[in-house]
Parts: C-alpha cells; structure tokens; sequence
C-alpha cells in the first residue's frame, strides 16, 4: 500500500468512510464520531500507507512538544477499534506490534467529492444567498471602518483538538481556555508571551463545554474562576 496525501479529503478505509473534518467514520447507515486526536491519528497511520509508524513518531506528530505518556495514544486507538469494530486479538484494520508501532492494515482510497454533492441543499442555498447578496449590494451604503481592520494576528496554540470558553487575565499575560488536547475536556492556562500551557484540571471537573453550567474568567489577583 503506497504511502498517500490526504490534505483534510474524505477517504476511504477498508468498507468505511472516513470524514476528517466531521471527525465521523461511517459505513452504510453507521455513522461513528471520533475525538479530532483520535481522527489526526488516523490520517496519519491512513497517510503512512501501511507503514510500521513507531510510538514515538506518533507522540512527536501529534502532540508536538508536550510531555505525553503513551497512554494517551492507547487511549486513541482504543478509540479507533471500537469505531471500526476491530478486535485487538484479530485485528483487520488497526495492527499493533509490540515494541516496534502501529499500522494501518486496511486499505486506504482517497474519496473524490464533487461540491455539494453530499449536501445536495447547500446548492440551492447558495444560490439564494447570491441572488439576496446582489440586491443587498445595490442597496447598500458605504460600510463603517471596521475595527479589527488594521489588527494583527498571531497563533498562540498548536493543540489538536477544540479550544472554546478563552479568557484573558487584566494584565494580559496569562490566557485560559477549555480544550479537549489531552482527551477529556480540562482548563488550559498558558503565558501569552511565550505560548506554554499547563493544564490545571486533569479530568477533575465535569460539564466543561456547557456555558450554563460554567465559564472562564480571571479574578483581581490573575486566577481563573
């Protein structure tokens, strides 16, 4: 099996459809959501071509720069099989081989979509929109300057996975966010100036996601609450 580049398409694996961007793997009317380091992992042993990809290859592609045991790495691969109904004993999709990696044992097929082809009512929407945007522009007066125009932006973090909820300390050093990088949803607080993130919660604290339950903010003295 030929190494390939995916670039974020949909692809095939084995009988299954593989939908990076949804972090859904699919079969017939089975449809499976995945965590996105569970999905990154799979686009990557998918990416591999079949290739013996080791452990440590992985933890560096996945979680670059963050001290990670490989006990999250299982956890993705458990993740993996269930979604795939593979069993570990008589794996047909996902092979471990121990102390050496993990490969990909299922073939792989890259997906060739036309636009608008799986959400057949995405074409017809956006021909409404163009037809209202045309009559909003012949209607419409010169905007107001925006104030964001002129601003510049700059990355702060490379986690795989969702980041929501962020906050910025008063002094604006310290940022806190809520993120799914390690597996289950924790608090992040990182230094702005120099992008470096703990995470304070380790799995302590339920319902992160739900603003009615809880959200992030920074008391007087710098700590989020």
């Amino acid at each position: 099996m030929a190494a390939v580049t995916l670039s974020g398409n949909d692809f095939r694996v084995g009988d299954w459809q593989v939908r990076p961007k949804l972090a859904r793997i699919e079969r017939g009317a089975e449809a499976v959501h995945v965590t996105p380091r569970s999905m990154a992992l799979l686009v990557y042993l998918a990416e591999a071509g079949g290739r013996v990809v080791s452990r440590n290859e992985l933890l560096d592609a996945l979680w670059p720069r963050m001290a990670i045991t490989q006990d999250a790495l299982s956890q993705c691969i458990v993740e993996l099989r269930r979604a795939f109904r593979d069993d570990s004993r008589r794996a047909a999709v996902i092979e471990t081989i121990p102390k050496v990696g993990v490969r990909l044992m299922a073939a792989v097929a890259i997906l060739e979509l036309q636009r608008g082809a799986d959400f057949p009512e995405a074409n017809v929407a956006a021909g409404v929109l163009r037809g209202v945007g045309h009559l909003l522009a012949e209607q419409s007066q010169p905007s107001p300057p925006v104030p964001l125009a002129r601003a510049e932006f700059s990355r702060l973090t490379d986690f795989i996975g969702v980041e929501e909820h962020a906050a910025i300390s008063r002094d604006g050093r310290l940022v806190a966010l809520v993120s799914d990088r390690d597996g289950p949803w924790d608090v992040f607080v990182g230094r702005i100036d120099t992008g470096e993130f703990e995470n304070v919660t380790k799995g302590a604290i339920a319902e992160l996601r739900n603003p009615a339950v809880r959200m992030l903010n920074f008391s007087p003295a710098g700590q989020t609450c």
